[in-house]
């Protein structure tokens, strides 16, 4: 069976470096899903929006806390990009598109 490709960098959507470890993988997700917990937010848009963005923390942070899944996507980006992990990880986001500009 054929798993689809990983869309989102769980490391960018966790706010974390690509070689930090599990303890703070998980202090990370804890602070977004505090913050981003739809029960403590009263106003109905704003707590929909809160939802989207609870369960698109989830994910990440179930892909990095398991070491096979959490290897598979590092070999998958790598496969993809033909660059080394450390290449992905000081590639800023948005250079790509500045360099674009500047030709």
């Amino acid at each position: 069976m054929s798993s689809s490709p990983i869309r989102v960098d769980p490391y960018g959507a966790l706010g974390v470096l690509k070689n930090i470890g599990l303890t703070a993988i998980e202090t990370a997700r804890r602070k977004l899903v505090l913050e981003y917990q739809p029960d403590r937010i009263k106003d109905p848009t704003a707590r929909e929006e809160s939802r989207d963005v609870f369960h698109k923390v989830q994910t990440p942070y179930e892909i990095l806390s398991d070491d096979n899944r959490g290897n598979r996507y590092d070999q998958e980006v790598q496969a993809d990009t033909s660059t080394s992990r450390q290449q992905y990880e000081e590639t800023p986001v948005g250079a790509e598109s500045t360099k674009d500009m500047e030709n």
